[in-house]
């Protein structure tokens, strides 16, 4: 669950609900292919090692036992593809006793026309932190700023971004995400994030050339201190080059003003970028970023003001054998956003992420994975804190069925490369 980030530049995943998709859908050509369901059943087993915490954890190890059955609903037209989702996941906890996730999830393509296409999707989870950590993928984004791990999460994220060529050489982007955030321990906390963008370029062979504008609204629940509200602007030119086939890179670059309506509070000017390069062979890809400035806190829904890089790979190991890596690592320092003089800002924090798992399907239906997780945040910050000082080590274990793999992929994000002959990665 992420929102659309003032400081980040992946290009957003995405939902919408109500008369916006009605509207789509009626537009949208008759059935040209049958709906697809499909099963999957996950049995997996854990180990957690947590230290540092603070306050500290009674009993820091944990080994656990799930199972994750899940299904899904593949719905396409002919210029249309829906995928519904539902997952549960019932695990037993040595240290966190038993607990029950819901995820539902949806994500579509509607091609609106030969020149523009729009990206759906959302998410619906309630879980707890520990579950939410286990479920995420290797090669998935970093976190920032985690709660403790006997936290409960209930958040909803949802968003839609479009793009159109107006010219072969033209192109128009905007887009629109929501997320809402419920953290449920000794002290709860309800926050919300909004957030828009639109871009505009002109491409050329190997470049393209673009104005960048964003906008976010934060409204964060805090006990015992007071709500606080912050809106954030960004403009940043951006640059994007096809070095060869295989690599592109990207940067943006400009400023960010945050400010607040709230009684007591101060404007804050502050840079904002972000670059990447982004390696793809084959079925290989390499990401390296690195981003400075406001951005949305992934997993509480918070604007943080920070400095992170982070390194993500997805690799076919071995055609033959299908085994498929994964892996992920990163750094980050920041604080959370915090405009009110009547206030003290939390002491800022840094956080170190490596993540790596490999999966090998001896058959077409079945799947063995392992996966590791690193997961260190550092801060002198005394409680209570919403960064407490952790550092947790997972190790999980498990075998994958699935009753019908679908070859058809849905898109998360737009192409990434000046000339588009990049496919992005499956939802």
């Amino acid at each position: 669950m992420r929102a659309l980030s003032v400081g980040r530049g992946d290009a957003p995943r995405v939902p919408v609900a109500g008369l916006a998709l009605a509207a789509v859908f009626a537009h949208a050509s008759p059935a040209a292919a049958q709906p697809e369901v499909s099963e999957r059943l996950r049995l997996q087993a854990g180990y957690i090692h947590l230290s540092n915490q603070t306050p500290p954890d009674d009993a820091p190890d944990d080994a656990s036992i799930g199972v994750v059955p899940e299904v899904s609903l593949l719905v396409p037209w002919q210029r249309t593809k829906l995928r519904l989702t539902y997952a549960l996941a019932a695990t037993t906890h040595t240290s966190f006793g038993t607990d029950v996730s819901n995820r539902l999830s949806a994500v579509s393509q509607f091609d609106l026309s030969n020149r523009s296409m729009l990206l759906v999707s959302g998410e619906a989870n309630e879980t707890s932190f520990t579950n939410e950590l286990v479920a995420r993928s290797a090669a998935g984004p970093p976190l920032a700023a985690v709660p403790t791990s006997n936290s409960k999460l209930v958040a909803v994220h949802l968003a839609t971004a479009a793009t159109w060529e107006a010219t072969p050489v033209l192109r128009a982007g905007a887009a629109v995400d929501g997320t809402f955030v419920e953290i449920l321990n000794d002290t709860p906390v309800v926050n919300y994030l909004a957030n828009v963008a639109f871009d505009l370029d002109r491409s050329w062979k190997n470049d393209i050339l673009g104005l960048d504008v964003r906008g976010g609204y934060s409204h964060a629940h805090l006990p015992p201190t007071p709500d606080q509200q912050i809106f954030a602007f960004a403009l940043a030119p951006q640059w994007k080059r096809d070095i060869s086939d295989e690599l592109t890179s990207s940067i943006r670059a400009g400023a960010a003003l945050v400010v607040s309506p709230d009684s007591s509070t101060r404007a804050l000017v502050a840079p904002s970028a972000l670059a990447s390069l982004l390696y793809i062979r084959d079925a290989a890809n390499f990401e390296l970023s690195a981003a400075v400035g406001p951005q949305s806190n992934a997993v509480t829904a918070q604007l943080l003001n920070a400095e992170q890089i982070s390194l993500r790979a997805v690799v076919p190991v071995s055609a033959r054998y299908h085994v498929v890596a994964g892996a992920s690592a990163g750094a980050l320092h920041g604080e959370i956003l915090n405009l009110r003089y009547d206030v003290p800002s939390q002491l800022p924090f840094n956080a170190l992420l490596a993540s790596a798992d490999v999966g090998w399907s001896p058959t077409e239906t079945v799947q063995l994975f392992a996966r590791y997780q690193l997961l260190d945040q550092i801060t002198s910050a005394p409680p209570p804190t919403t960064t407490p000082a952790a550092l947790r080590n997972i190790m999980t274990i498990g075998v994958q069925l699935t009753t019908q793999p679908s070859t058809l992929r849905i898109p998360v994000r737009f192409p990434q490369r000046v000339d588009r002959t990049d496919v992005a990665p499956p939802p």
